[in-house]
């Protein structure tokens, strides 16, 4: 597409804006295993922030591709989880129920 980091966040949170969240379904927003591809942590916590429709759905796979195998142990995911828990809170970690008991 050719369109800066910057250019690809501000069109998807803008069509997030307008897309209508039917019965009060969310959307779930899942990390992407592509270095080239829009989804980073960090790109999905902040669109979450943003947009109330919006929730994380974090594919552990594909942040270990992302970041070229990272994932070697507990700390490892707990650093993840914890950010999360940090940026969006308790409720960001209702699908990681053995998780938000750990982190406090």
């Amino acid at each position: 597409m050719g369109d800066s980091k910057e250019d690809a966040y501000n069109a998807i949170r803008d069509n997030l804006f307008i897309t209508p969240s039917p019965n009060g379904v969310d959307y779930r927003l899942e990390t992407t295993g592509k270095g080239t591809q829009f989804g980073t942590l960090e790109e999905l916590v902040s669109l979450c922030k943003e947009i109330s429709s919006c929730k994380l759905c974090i594919d552990f796979s594909h942040i270990h591709s992302r970041y070229n195998g990272r994932l070697k142990g507990f700390n490892d995911f707990a650093i993840i989880l914890q950010y999360v828990f940090d940026e969006l809170g308790k409720s960001a970690l209702d699908a990681y129920s053995y998780w938000r008991r750990k982190l406090q």
